[in-house]
């Protein structure tokens, strides 16, 4: 018989839809602010991939070592502001320029056509007029994307983005941290 911890995700539970896009709202929050100089001697491993993971979402996809030779000075998250899921707010020490990650998440339930397009709304309305790089993300966080999940990405300029795209190129790179809570979400859901 093999010993292994029960799965946090997967439950009894007849209707766990609602709990999962809250947890991963959470998860990527702190899985950002795991990238800041002070985790490192903390975790090492946890560190190193979090900071893989926020170059991920910094550069959309392009470079998984934008974080390389640099720090990160702050991390600020904010989850459901003004109904967005996730806002990220990231400095690095190399300037004082802002990026800044929004976030809609979904796990089970599918975008809406309007979705998109109102927290781009929002974003752009409160960040007109600073200087700072804005990335929209749409993190589907279980399974393939839905049949109008592209579509509406494309139309409102969000990046589409699957789980299994930072486990295969990020995650599967390294061995778990361990940090139960960690490798619960990047490793084992």
């Amino acid at each position: 018989m093999k010993h292994e911890f029960p799965s946090f995700f997967n439950d009894s539970e007849k209707n766990p839809h609602s709990k999962f896009e809250l947890l991963v709202d959470f998860w990527l929050s702190w899985t950002f602010r795991c990238s800041v100089e002070s985790v490192k001697c903390l975790n090492e491993k946890m560190y190193n991939i979090s900071r893989k993971i926020l170059s991920f979402f910094l550069t959309n996809r392009e470079d998984l070592n934008f974080l390389e030779n640099k720090t990160v000075k702050s991390v600020y998250c904010n989850k459901y502001y003004k109904d967005i899921d996730l806002l990220v707010e990231v400095i690095l020490d190399d300037s004082e320029k802002k990026y800044v990650l929004i976030f809609e998440n979904k796990v089970f339930s599918q975008l809406k056509e309007w979705q998109l397009d109102k927290y781009k709304n929002i974003i752009e309305t409160i960040y007109k007029d600073t200087d700072c790089n804005i990335n929209y993300i749409f993190f589907r966080a279980l399974g393939e994307f839905f049949e109008n999940d592209l579509e509406y990405c494309k139309k409102s300029n969000f990046i589409p983005v699957l789980i299994t795209d930072i486990q295969e190129n990020i995650i599967k790179n390294f061995d778990k941290t361990n940090n139960d809570l960690f490798d619960e979400f990047w490793f084992n859901w």
